[in-house]
């Protein structure tokens, strides 16, 4: 098995956060993004979003205390109001 990718898929980057214990969803990424409170990103040819693995583990431990990914999992979708 070779080394692991540096560039991750908004899904590879949920799931390499939530392998290491930060649980998240590739949903929540996207809303963290279009909010700009999310791990830095930058975007392929076709327009989705591509995380740097250092930058994004970076990240996240950075802002474990100030980001709450239990409550990331319930948020709204983007574009749909809550009650």
């Amino acid at each position: 098995m070779g080394a692991p990718e540096k560039w991750l898929t908004r899904k590879e980057a949920a799931n390499c956060l939530t392998e290491l214990g930060y649980r998240i969803t590739p949903r929540a990424l996207e809303t963290l993004a279009y909010r700009r409170k999310g791990p830095p990103y930058r975007l392929n040819p076709l327009g989705r979003a591509l995380y740097e693995r250092e930058k994004l583990v970076g990240w996240a431990r950075r802002n474990s205390m100030d980001v709450d990914f239990g409550a990331l999992r319930e948020m709204a979708p983007l574009g749909q109001r809550t009650p």
